[in-house]
C-alpha cells in the first residue's frame, strides 16, 4: 500500500476502495475503524498530488529487511504451502489469506482478536475464566442476534454432580449490539467473535476443540492468562489508573454493574446471566460501597430471553 499512488484509493462515507492490478480490495469504516482513519489520514497529506503514499526515500532502508519478514511470516502462516516464488503465492491469496497474513505480521494482532472476543463474551454474559476454558466450538450455535452457548462442564454442574444435586446447562448469548451488525459500535461482543471464528481454524482446524485456545491449540483459556490479557488491555489505556484492580472476576463485576444500571433486579440478572442458584452469592457481585467498576461495557437482554417480554 505505501508505494501506491493516491489516486488508487476512493474514499466513499462508509469505505475506501482501493483498485490495483490485482483487483479491488476495501476498507470498511465500521469493521476496521483503525485502518479506516489511518489510511484517510494519509491520503489527506497527499490530496494535492498523485504521489505513492510514501516515497522510495522512506522505503529503501527497510525494502530488504521487511522482504525478509514477509516471506519468514508467509512459511509461519502457511506452513504447508510452497516455498518458491513469493510473489506469486501472494497473488495467489484469496482475501482471508490475505487477512491472516496481514495479521500475522504483528505478533499480537491475531492473538488480540483472541483476547478480546474471549473477554467481551465473559463481559456480556457475566461469566468466569473456568467458565470460558469449558467451552468447545461445537457448544456454539447461531441465533437470529448472534451467538448462544450451552455446555454442562462447568462449576456448577460439577459440584451438583458430586453432591448429587441437579444439573443443568449453563447457557449463555452473545448477541449484537445492535439490530444491523454493520453498525454495531467497535466492543459488540458478537462481532469480536465473528472475526475471531473467521481465524480460529487457523490456530486449530479441529472443528471440536476448545473455543478459546491459548498457549497451544490442546490448553484452553484460564484465570491467570485471561487476567493478564485484561490488565494488558487496560494498560492499552490513555490514563490507565495503576492502582485498580483488575481480574477474570471483573467481567461479572462489570456486567452485574452494569445489569444494575439498566435497570435489572437481581433476580432478573440471575436468570439473565445464569451463573448463580444463591441469591447470597449473586448479590457479592454488585458494588454496594458506590465504587466505580473500571470495566463497564453496554450489555443487551438477549432477543430469545424472557426479559424481553
Amino acid at each position: 500500500m505505501q508505494g501506491l499512488r493516491a489516486s488508487a484509493f476512493r474514499e466513499t462515507a462508509e469505505q475506501i476502495v482501493i483498485t490495483t492490478s490485482l483487483g479491488r480490495a476495501l476498507i470498511d469504516r465500521h469493521r476496521d475503524r483503525v485502518g479506516y482513519q489511518v489510511v484517510r489520514d494519509v491520503l489527506a497529506t497527499n490530496a494535492s498530488v498523485d504521489l505513492p503514499l510514501a516515497g522510495p526515500g522512506d522505503l529503501k532502508t527497510s525494502t530488504i529487511r521487511d522482504g525478509n519478514r514477509l516471506r519468514s511470516t508467509f512459511n509461519n502462516a502457511f506452513p504447508n504451502r510452497s516455498r518458491s516464488g513469493l510473489e506469486t503465492q501472494l497473488h495467489d491469496l484469496d482475501q482471508a489469506d490475505r487477512n491472516w497474513l496481514l495479521l500475522r505480521l504483528s505478533p499480537q494482532a491475531w492473538r488480540r482478536r483472541r483476547e478480546l472476543a474471549c473477554l467481551l463474551v465473559g463481559f456480556v454474559g457475566a461469566r468466569r475464566a473456568a467458565d470460558l476454558g469449558v467451552l468447545r466450538t461445537q457448544d456454539l450455535e447461531t441465533t437470529p442476534g448472534g451467538y448462544r452457548y450451552a455446555t454442562l462442564d462447568d462449576k456448577g454442574n460439577r459440584l451438583a454432580a458430586r453432591q448429587g444435586g441437579e444439573q443443568r446447562p449453563l447457557v449463555g448469548y452473545v448477541d449484537h449490539l445492535e439490530d444491523e451488525p454493520g453498525t454495531c459500535p467497535a466492543h459488540c461482543p458478537a462481532c469480536a467473535l465473528d472475526e475471531w471464528l473467521a481465524i480460529r481454524p487457523r490456530i486449530d482446524p479441529d472443528p471440536d476443540g476448545w473455543l478459546f485456545p491459548w498457549s497451544s491449540p490442546d490448553i484452553p483459556v484460564t484465570a491467570a492468562s485471561l487476567t493478564e490479557a485484561i490488565r494488558g488491555l487496560w494498560a492499552l489505556h490513555p490514563d490507565p489508573r495503576v492502582d485498580v484492580r483488575l481480574g477474570s472476576r471483573s467481567m461479572r463485576v462489570g456486567a452485574y454493574t452494569e445489569g444494575s444500571a439498566l435497570g435489572l433486579s437481581l433476580p432478573q440478572m440471575m436468570e439473565m446471566f445464569g451463573v448463580h442458584r444463591s441469591m447470597e452469592k449473586a448479590r457479592l457481585y454488585l458494588r454496594s460501597d458506590g465504587a466505580p467498576e473500571p470495566i463497564v461495557l453496554p450489555i443487551r437482554v438477549p432477543r430469545t430471553s424472557p426479559l424481553q417480554t
